[in-house]
């Protein structure tokens, strides 16, 4: 979104005002997003401790319950949905239990989840907080670092760029070691991301597309 004018428009240290934040937050009915990325199942585990294990010098937890949330683009995504956007989303996930539940808790009425590719050959990216009284004891991950096949990139391109035209231009989160992949345009002029020579690798950040208006 393009930031507004005046001298309202940011607050200190340079972050927009709650004034500014509130318009930007009145335009996502009309905002329509490509949102590409890695898609989390994040799970917490709640619980107490109340002694130290005999078998080595670590906390036993004692789980009262466990619950499931988006992370990553697919939180992206959700969010924008939840602010009256739209929204498309882009990713792998596995052909596991994991997976099911991450398009469970997308929802099975959402629409824009055709870019939802499965990889038989790789987990879906889970990230698991042990946390007892407030505190995270552990997080453990299963995930896979390995770049996507080639088959794979081809499929996730093919989507992207059957839905550029319908986006103005791409911008990337690009924090340091999220992205290996760069932005080039098609024969028809519409902006849309191909993977660069080293192949795409699971990414930590976002790209969002923004639809163009009008």
């Amino acid at each position: 979104m393009r930031q507004a004018s005046g001298s309202g428009a940011q607050g200190r240290g340079g972050q927009a005002s709650p004034k500014v934040l509130r318009q930007y937050i009145s335009r996502f009915p009309q905002a329509s997003v490509l949102v590409i990325g890695d898609l989390i199942l994040d799970h917490y585990i709640w619980g107490r401790v109340s002694r130290i294990s005999p078998e080595a010098p670590v906390p036993v937890v004692h789980v009262d319950s466990e619950s499931l949330k988006l992370g990553g683009a697919a939180n992206v995504f959700n969010n924008i949905l939840a602010l009256g956007g739209k929204a498309d989303l882009c990713g792998v996930i596995g052909s596991d239990e994991s997976g099911r539940m991450l398009l469970k808790e997308l929802g099975s009425t959402r629409s824009g989840r055709g870019g939802v590719v499965i990889d038989q050959d790789r987990p879906t990216t889970r990230k698991s907080r042990v946390i007892a009284h407030n505190q995270q004891i552990v997080r453990y991950d299963v995930e896979r670092r390995a770049e996507l096949k080639p088959a794979m990139q081809r499929r996730i391109l093919r989507y992207v760029e059957s839905r550029s035209s319908a986006y103005s231009r791409p911008t990337a989160d690009t924090r340091p070691g999220a992205r290996n992949d760069e932005p080039r345009r098609s024969g028809g002029g519409a902006p849309t991301y191909l993977p660069c020579s080293a192949g795409w690798r699971p990414i930590a950040s976002v790209t969002t597309c923004p639809m163009r208006s009008g």
